[in-house]
């Protein structure tokens, strides 16, 4: 029997596993867990973004189930997402090791590295990163690096739980670099982004914030 715990946007989780693993559940995602694991294995289902601490147990895998491709764990602390719609799984590691098992094989992934998984291609990409940008939401914090408008707004809306359009479909490739805390408001946010390039955010009535050129 699975328990199921979907959490909505513009919110966060904490629950803590029956063998003790931790896990952090970011805005708009969805995980399946057993009330308690079995005898050989642990199995999770994901989809979304979380955060693991998985508590160490040599006789028994780890493994987060997301579209296409699995994470299996031995004991170790990383980030894994796969958010529907968006064709890709990823996971960075932040201690310990890790596999990415896809249909096209295994992929392991050492710490400081990036594992993602091209849905539709099949083809899987490890490199190494700087995890702050991929974990800092489990600390409270946005990180930005060159990062493109489209993928800003993507986290915003599901943070803040807005809906923002492009009125110049140009600016989605806008990049941006910077932080912010994710306890600060909507209002903040944008301003920050409007002071850094030239965007201009009109909320409408209905909630959707539409970014145009200034």
């Amino acid at each position: 029997a699975y328990n199921r715990i979907e959490v909505p946007r513009g919110g966060e989780y904490m629950l803590v596993l029956s063998d003790g693993t931790k896990v952090w559940l970011n805005s708009e995602t969805c995980l399946e867990y057993p009330l308690a694991f079995g005898e050989h294995s642990r199995e999770v289902r994901l989809s979304g973004e979380a955060y693991f601490e998985v508590t160490k147990d040599e006789a028994r895998c780890f493994n987060v189930i997301m579209e296409g491709a699995t994470i299996e764990v031995m004991g170790t602390s990383f980030n894994a997402s796969c958010y529907p719609g968006e064709g890709q799984c990823w996971a960075v590691l932040e201690s310990g090791k890790i596999n990415l098992r896809t249909d096209h094989g295994v992929a392991a992934v050492n710490v400081g590295e990036c594992a993602s998984y091209d849905i539709a291609s099949g083809k899987v990409t490890v490199e190494t990163v700087d995890l702050k940008y991929f974990t800092s939401w489990r600390y409270g914090t946005f990180y930005f690096y060159n990062t493109p408008l489209s993928e800003i707004v993507q986290k915003l809306g599901r943070w803040y739980d807005v809906h923002f359009k492009f009125a110049d479909e140009s600016l989605r490739d806008v990049c941006f670099s910077g932080a912010a805390l994710r306890s600060k408001p909507i209002d903040f946010m944008l301003e920050l982004l409007s002071s850094t390039q030239s965007l201009k955010f009109d909320i409408q009535s209905d909630g959707v914030i539409i970014i145009y050129k200034k």
